[in-house]
């Protein structure tokens, strides 16, 4: 295991310890963990339709289109430890907060809020959705985001949301 990444691949021999007590171990470190099989392998990525009648998502969408701005959800959990480090080093960033001022952000917690988590095929913590005026989901960005990597992707998906 390397839990400076954001995403780690566990190998252990199933005589030795039960898948659920694996995952306890990793969620008690505050990591997201699945177990994923040959079975359970996802086949590319979901459905792009949009569950535009969940709340809040169906008043963050109307603010989006009344106020022309683009969405961006925030999926994240408390106990989520990738999830607190963007909040007190990303997010907090000014050029970040100020790329975000361009944005109606609706934060989605996912303990809270399972029904439209799992609409979105969330599988990992945390998880940012860049999405149109219109609603369509156009850009994921999955486990903790530097300072770097998310003004450039959200200046890049600014760019192209521009008519």
């Amino acid at each position: 295991m390397h839990l400076d990444r954001d995403e780690f691949a566990v190998t252990y021999n199933s005589s030795e310890t039960t898948t659920d007590a694996l995952i306890k171990i990793i969620k008690d470190a505050g990591y997201t963990a699945q177990i994923i099989t040959a079975k359970t392998m996802p086949k590319g990525e979901r459905s792009s339709a949009v569950p535009t009648d969940l709340e809040p998502l169906a008043s963050a969408l109307r603010e989006s289109k009344a106020k022309r701005k683009p969405l961006l959800l925030d999926f994240y959990a408390s106990w989520c430890a990738p999830c607190r480090r963007m909040e007190n080093e990303t997010f907090t960033d000014k050029q970040v907060a100020a790329l975000l001022d361009e944005f109606i952000v609706l934060k989605i917690d996912t303990d809270e809020h399972v029904k439209l988590t799992e609409s979105f095929g969330v599988a990992g913590l945390p998880d940012i959705r860049l999405m149109s005026t219109d609603g369509q989901r156009q850009k994921q960005l999955q486990g903790f985001q530097a300072v770097g990597t998310l003004v450039s992707e959200l200046e890049t998906f600014l760019a192209g949301a521009k008519p």
